[in-house]
């Protein structure tokens, strides 16, 4: 595109160029394949018997997603969609997995908060997901306050939120400014911070779990 308008000519002049299809003659001269498209390669396929395998681990006692990840070497979200019937349904229907179910969707109150706490010192969703045995989808799930929320709401999680940019304090007194029908351009400049970043909490965007009550 950027060529196309420096030299105004067609983009797909330019493109015939670049895939050989025109003046060869000439661009065969130049290394341009890293600049060809090349489609990626499809997901391999599992066979019956390794799914069945997997279905067989979580029909067991105690069994967990994370757990099966490490011994079928196979990512989580493939282990899930065995899990709920998402992939292959005709082997795992077979099968009585419910107790995984249980297990994958359901956490007591008191490792959410051991959850939680490990967040707000800073751990990343991979070292706690690994330390205690969890997927990594349901750390990053109550760290993005998709999940029990109203147990993650007490906790800061700016230390291991990499896109994060806000504490809970700044968060919350920005959704106290926006309530009262302040403008984001005078929120920004009161309270020293960026005018993005009101717009995100506005958005909801950035502190979440902290903010939901607000209404603006």
């Amino acid at each position: 595109v950027d060529i196309a308008k420096k030299y105004e000519i067609s983009q797909k002049f330019i493109t015939d160029i670049k895939n050989g299809k025109h003046r060869y003659d000439v661009a065969k001269d130049y290394n341009l394949e890293s600049l060809k498209y090349t489609r990626k390669k499809a997901p391999k396929r599992l066979s019956k018997d390794i799914v069945h395998s997997v279905c067989k681990y979580l029909s067991s006692e105690n069994a967990s997603v994370f757990e099966a990840t490490k011994i079928f070497n196979i990512k989580e979200k493939m282990v899930r969609s065995i899990l709920y019937g998402r992939y292959m349904p005709e082997i795992s229907s077979q099968y009585d997995m419910s107790n995984s179910m249980e297990i994958h969707n359901q956490l007591d109150d008191d490792t959410i908060r051991d959850i939680c706490s490990k967040l707000q010192d800073g751990m990343s969703v991979k070292k706690i997901a690994k330390k205690l045995g969890l997927t990594h989808s349901i750390v990053s799930s109550i760290r993005n306050g998709k999940y029990h929320v109203d147990i993650s709401k007490d906790y800061d999680f700016s230390k291991c939120m990499k896109r994060q940019t806000i504490d809970k304090d700044t968060a919350i007194n920005i959704a106290e400014a926006l309530q009262n029908g302040e403008k984001p351009k005078d929120i920004a400049k009161r309270l020293g911070v960026d005018k993005d970043t009101v717009k995100k909490v506005k958005w909801r965007r950035l502190g979440k779990p902290w903010i939901d009550s607000y209404n603006f």
